[in-house]
């Protein structure tokens, strides 16, 4: 499998992962999910060069 499409599956599974926690953050009211917002965000933003 050719490394780009490692960065799109890696990149894809952020991305799930972030818009998963904003909808359980209920909109950033809630701290520990937020915090999982932002995370997945950042990791997503580094994993694709």
């Amino acid at each position: 499998m050719p490394v780009h499409y490692i960065y799109l599956l890696i990149a894809i599974m952020f991305e799930v992962t972030g818009t998963s926690m904003l909808q359980i953050s209920q909109q950033f009211t809630k701290p520990l999910p937020s915090l999982g917002v932002v995370i997945g965000m950042r990791e997503l933003s580094i994993s694709c060069p």
